[in-house]
């Protein structure tokens, strides 16, 4: 009991004990003990204290019942609806009394769930008795015997031998009704030389350490480690990435298949961590976890399916042999499909296709076999091998959670699974080639930082056995050669399991695992044993296609929200996004500004997002595409874009895209949607330009463009893009950005002020905002800038006047979104960021330098 207070509390220990009966309280205290005992020893939570989390424990045991199985070599739980009976045949173990209204904690959390199915060789665990014979109705009790008497002739529940160790085959110690954190490493102890445990605690080779944190990601079932080695069998491995469009259904399809191999699911969209993922419903970074299905661990990487965020994709694909093709069925083969599926067939994944939504009424047989073929065709066309064509078709509802090698849309409850995928899986994808003998190499793939373990580098083993305490070094493999990093000792060794991250002790080649203990090595360097000086081949990125320009903000208002204000602090954060994420480069630029490139405007306006929820001000400029010169040609970056609109939109539509020098390859009706007309073309990434007279003549092209996509198709249409090549520069673009309007006054805005200039055109500002020299505050309703001020107050006399009362009614300003002011701004604009306020304003605040810097000539 002394050990059981130290780590829970006396005072919690009451409150989870007093209301039980007599029997119902041994066996919660003779839970609590071993908990304890454990957990003082336990590396992933070590010492537990607080009666929160005790009380989280417990419910999550009550919601969930498991059943323990010692099997062949592991130790093996998984969820069961069976009711739990207790050591006797006929009582079953019930706290649901009165008095359990007066708890702190929700009812019944200690209940039946405390008698877990324990299983040995198949039978029940209540044929054993964990403490030895105890029987109070006939006052027998025998510490010797471990079967009940009215079986002791039964020969099936005779336990192998490999199972009982020599000294040890009189008493044979067993978890306790709880499940334990058990540790194969060290026996445990009594923290107090005044507490005796029931039994004697051993080692079992057999038995693998878990705890609270693999029990909340539960399995099936656990693969076969390999013989003699601690590591799993690499024949048993399937590291497998799942691809699409964005919204075909990536992320959902992991949310069930985490649900049907037993892992805890808390909510919707599990896998998406990020704050800006849950808030848009987007996927914006790759993400590794692994779950179990007969006796065969699947390594599942779950990838974005925006355009902008194609280097997470690119970079993922090393660590995968396989690739689960999600195709909407309604929908078909999109734009980021084709690149998605290019790179996995560039790096020869063994592809299975997955036609998604096929539980939608305008998705028939037909249409599925036609989507096959146009998925067919696309594989043709990107080069697939022979052995890559030969893929598999499986039709599913991720929505509804089922998967079916046959087209359906109604399964059998008993089909009404994701059987049919995970056995596709693990039929169709290879096990990776993996040398355990060969020395330790890894190349990283994945990178986060910890507050206490520091950098933790995910990737895929190459080669060896990895275990904590190893030493190991980065290399980077330069023009001039292989140069070491960093030598250290591995710290920390993690699996992301379901949706909780294990410690474990070792990993094996062809398994995707964390290290921590090394601070200098990144993504794309090689982890590998000290005795090698080979690096590992890097993934090849496609070129950025965009730049921006972050500097220090530099406005009369700065200073007022922000923490992190100066450009080195700036830069630091820049260049750790640029260690993270590959598809960005940060190169320095004049007086503390940087210049950043990447794949689009949405993956640099995830980052400006991310930098104002950090507290930092900045200054931003309009986004300018990176051009190519090839044999004395200029080349600008061409995107292939997916149109979806209402007929009444389509000459709308058409006639912007035609002024973005857009070219169409491709219209027709969208077949199951009546009055809905696709689009597809290809259409070059511009950004606007001035002329000598600082007016703009040049549209935004495809960059700003969705805004404006979105207003003419009020709100009805959709618009996917995705880089496809470099071409001839297409010339000048038409139309014509109107003009903005510029505030020449500081302070605070007034209703009386907006009141006259709401007739010059659209504003962006509303009464009580601050404002000062050079800030726009609206688009003008021509095409030249105007200066105006909006701070101008009413006069007041001492003379009242009831007839001079203006009742001022303003229309609702356009609040610029960061998204909207990314496509907005011109070359001469910045976009100012704080985390309270997304403003814009000249490059130049004082108007006589504009106008001076308007009669240069263009750049």
């Amino acid at each position: 009991f002394q050990a059981v207070h130290k780590v829970f509390g006396v005072s919690n220990v009451t409150k989870i004990v007093r209301n039980l009966g007599e029997e119902d309280r041994k066996i919660a205290v003779d839970s609590l003990v071993w908990e304890a005992l454990c957990r003082q020893k336990d590396p992933v939570l070590g010492p537990y204290g607080d009666y929160r989390r005790v009380c989280e424990e417990l419910r999550l045991y009550k919601n969930q019942f498991r059943q323990l199985s010692i099997t062949q070599g592991s130790l093996v739980y998984k969820p069961t609806q069976r009711m739990i009976t207790s050591w006797n045949d006929n009582r079953v173990v019930n706290t649901n009394n009165d008095n359990n209204n007066n708890n702190n904690f929700n009812d019944n959390i200690v209940d039946n769930s405390f008698m877990n199915n324990i299983h040995i060789n198949g039978n029940p665990v209540m044929d054993f008795y964990p403490f030895g014979y105890n029987d109070s109705a006939h006052n027998i009790q025998d510490s010797n015997k471990l079967v009940r008497p009215e079986r002791q002739n039964d020969s099936s529940l005779m336990l192998p031998q490999q199972y009982l160790p020599n000294a040890f085959n009189q008493q044979y110690f067993l978890t306790g009704p709880l499940l334990r954190s058990l540790l194969s490493s060290t026996s445990r102890k009594s923290c107090s030389n005044n507490f005796q445990p029931h039994g004697v605690s051993r080692a079992f080779d057999f038995i693998r350490p878990f705890s609270q944190a693999t029990a909340s990601a539960s399995v099936a079932s656990s693969p076969r480690e390999a013989a003699g080695s601690g590591v799993l069998d690499p024949s048993r491995l399937r590291n497998v990435a799942v691809i699409a469009h964005v919204d075909h259904g990536k992320t959902t399809l992991m949310d069930r298949l985490l649900r049907q191999c037993g892992a805890d699911v808390p909510h919707e969209r599990a896998m998406d961590s990020i704050t800006l993922e849950r808030e848009r419903g987007i996927t914006i970074a790759s993400k590794v976890t692994s779950i179990s299905w007969k006796e065969n661990e699947l390594n599942m990487v779950d990838t974005p399916g925006h355009a902008d965020f194609g280097g997470e994709v690119e970079r993922v694909v090393g660590m995968v042999e396989g690739a689960v093709l999600v195709v909407d069925a309604g929908e078909g083969p999109l734009a980021q499909t084709k690149f998605v599926l290019a790179k996995a067939l560039k790096y020869g994944l063994r592809p299975i296709l997955l036609l998604n939504k096929v539980d939608r009424p305008s998705v028939t047989e037909e249409r599925c076999d036609e989507v096959e073929s146009l998925v067919f065709d696309l594989f043709a066309n990107l080069g697939a091998t022979e052995t890559q064509l030969e893929f598999p078709v499986l039709y599913a509802s991720a929505k509804e959670g089922w998967a079916s090698s046959t087209y359906t849309k109604c399964p059998t409850d008993d089909s009404k699974n994701m059987s049919d995928l995970l056995d596709a899986i693990i039929t169709h994808v290879p096990p990776p080639c993996a040398n355990l003998d060969a020395p330790f190499q890894m190349l990283v793939s994945m990178m986060e930082r910890d507050n206490y373990v520091g950098r933790i580098l995910t990737g895929r083993i190459s080669s060896g056995i990895l275990h904590v305490g190893d030493k190991v070094h980065g290399l980077h493999k330069t023009d001039s050669g292989i140069s070491e990093i960093e030598e250290g000792k591995v710290v920390k060794l993690m699996k992301k399991k379901g949706t909780s991250l294990i410690s474990i002790d070792s990993a094996g080649a062809g398994d995707i695992v964390s290290m921590a203990g090394l601070n200098r090595p990144a993504i794309g360097h090689t982890i590998a044993d000290v005795e090698v000086m080979t690096a590992l081949p890097n993934v090849e990125l496609d070129p950025p296609t965009i730049s921006m320009t972050f500097g220090v903000n530099d406005s009369p208002l700065a200073g007022r929200d922000g923490t992190f204000l100066t450009g080195r602090q700036i830069g630091d954060r820049l260049k750790a996004e640029a260690e993270r994420n590959l598809a960005i480069n940060v190169l320095p630029g004049m007086s503390d500004s940087y210049e950043v490139q990447g794949r689009g405007e949405l993956q640099l306006g995830i980052l400006i997002e991310n930098m104002r929820r950090e507290k930092f001000e900045l200054s931003v400029s309009p986004p300018k595409v990176m051009y190519k010169m090839e044999n004395g040609q200029k080349l600008e970056p061409i995107e292939e874009v997916t149109i979806e609109v209402n007929e009444e939109h389509v000459g709308l539509v058409m006639e912007a895209l035609s002024h973005r020098r857009g070219e169409i390859t491709d219209m027709g009706p969208v077949r199951g949607h009546v009055g809905r007309t696709r689009i597809c073309l290809t259409c070059p990434s511009r950004h606007a330009l001035l002329d000598n007279s600082y007016r703009i003549f040049v549209c935004l092209g495809l960059v700003g463009y969705r805004t404006v996509f979105n207003s003419d198709t009020r709100g009805t249409g959709f618009m996917h893009r995705a880089f496809l090549t470099y071409e001839k520069h297409r010339g000048l673009l038409g139309n014509v950005r109107k003009g903005v309007l510029v505030s020449m006054g500081y302070g605070t805005i007034t209703a009386h002020a907006l009141m006259g200039l709401e007739a010059r055109g659209m504003l962006f500002v509303k009464p009580g905002m601050e404002t000062y020299d050079g800030m726009i505050i609206g688009e003008h309703s021509r095409d030249t800038d105007l200066d105006v001020n909006p701070v101008r107050a009413k006069e007041l006399t001492n003379i009242r006047a009831a007839s001079k009362d203006e009742n001022v009614k303003l229309t609702p300003p356009r609040l610029i979104t960061l998204e909207e002011a990314i496509g907005y701004v011109a070359s001469d604009e910045l976009i100012e960021v704080t985390p309270s306020a997304i403003r814009l304003r000249k490059k130049y605040l004082d108007v006589n330098k504009r106008k001076a810097m308007s009669k240069r000539p263009k750049e």
